[in-house]
């Protein structure tokens, strides 16, 4: 039987999904710190996939917003100084 990397519930056979989840994190460089987190595939259950699916989302979503607004902003300015 499987557990769930996330939450910790049984998992019964069949009901598993492998997802990509952070899995540790540590720092690292000498003048700037910094901080690198290391993702792995690991077996989650029903609900923990779909949360782990909605984040995946959002992130995609907000990419693509500030793509749109830059968009937007160099069409205002290109269009500002052709008069």
């Amino acid at each position: 039987m499987a557990y769930c990397y996330c939450c910790g519930k049984s998992i019964s056979n069949g009901q598993a999904y492998r997802r990509l989840v952070p899995t540790g994190s540590g720092n690292f460089g000498k003048s700037v710190k910094s901080v690198r987190v290391r993702y792995a595939k690991r077996t989650v259950c029903y609900d923990c996939s779909l949360l782990v699916d909605k984040q995946e989302r959002g992130g995609f979503i907000f990419l693509i917003a500030i793509v749109i607004i830059v968009v937007i902003i160099g069409f205002i300015v290109y269009n500002s100084t052709k008069h």
